[in-house]
């Protein structure tokens, strides 16, 4: 019970000790703090202040291999939404994709771009060629003209579930 863990904790400030907690330990017990106040719980305001007290001092020890993302704990909690507009937006970006992966304008302005983007056309016909695009100046001045190529690239041809919009 969150009653008998903050006696342990307070007996263990006490006597100056240390707990020691994994990270994935910690996430989970935010998360059911959470889980208990999405679903009304009257303990989760006493959890939701035992876990966020200013007591607790997080050090990181390897925090590049602790930070990545297959140490995130995630659940899935309330009922499934869709996302507003969910399948026009994803095909959005496939055509922006698209554009920029088989419009032989395009792939010629990015190649003659190298200081703003790198574009690597794989051998494999399954495989979509890979684009880099880098930080800076160069790339800014780019993406001024490419914007307006990738527009009328789709317009040109546009994908059949896009046609709405001609």
């Amino acid at each position: 019970s969150v009653t008998a863990m903050k006696k342990a904790m307070e007996c263990c400030r006490i006597e100056g000790g240390v707990l020691l907690v994994a990270p994935e330990h910690r996430l989970s017990l935010e998360l059911h703090c959470k889980e208990l106040s999405n679903n009304g719980s009257s303990i989760a305001k006493e959890l939701h202040d035992f876990i966020y007290d200013d007591l607790w001092r997080d050090i990181l020890d390897e925090c590049d291999e602790l930070l990545r993302h297959n140490f995130q704990l995630i659940y899935a909690m309330g009922s499934p939404k869709s996302l507003p507009q969910g399948p026009h937006r994803w095909r959005a970006i496939q055509a922006i994709l698209e554009a920029l992966v088989f419009d032989q304008d395009i792939i010629d302005f990015l190649q003659r771009h190298h200081k703003a983007c790198s574009i690597g056309m794989n051998q494999s016909p399954i495989e979509w060629p890979s684009i880099q695009f880098f930080e800076g100046s160069p790339l800014e001045s780019m993406v001024e003209e490419l914007m307006p190529m990738i527009a009328n690239a789709i317009m040109k041809k546009p994908p059949y579930e896009l046609s709405w919009m001609m």
